[in-house]
């Protein structure tokens, strides 16, 4: 476990017989917030076929909600909202506000 202190994943991972370790040599590595990008991606260059880890490179683009907003609008905007040669609709993503920064525009839908 690195930069977390998750006690449930920890006793779950202690429960089924892992153990935790300084070494390289690791069957999983649960990355915690790792706030300098250049330390995150080392364990992505040395990663082995048979090690896992709880994160990918650039994940939040899509696992945070606000980011994948941000991203589906600019897909949205280059290709259209009816991109089905590339996707398929787009249309079945919501309006989506992310406050306070977008407060004007959600005022206006709503009111």
């Amino acid at each position: 476990m690195v930069k977390s202190d998750t006690k449930l994943i920890k006793l779950t991972l202690e429960h089924n017989d892992f153990k935790q370790t300084e070494s390289n040599v690791y069957s999983v590595c649960w990355l915690g917030n790792i706030n300098n990008q250049h330390n995150k991606y080392q364990f992505f260059e040395n990663l082995q076929e048979y090690q896992k880890i709880n994160h990918f490179p650039m994940s939040t683009e899509i696992t945070r909600k606000d980011r994948l907003a941000v991203n589906m609008r600019k897909f949205q905007q280059q290709y259209g909202k009816y991109s089905h040669e590339i996707v398929g609709d787009l249309d079945v993503t919501p309006d989506t506000y992310i406050l306070p920064d977008h407060m004007s525009d959600f005022r206006e839908a709503f009111l």
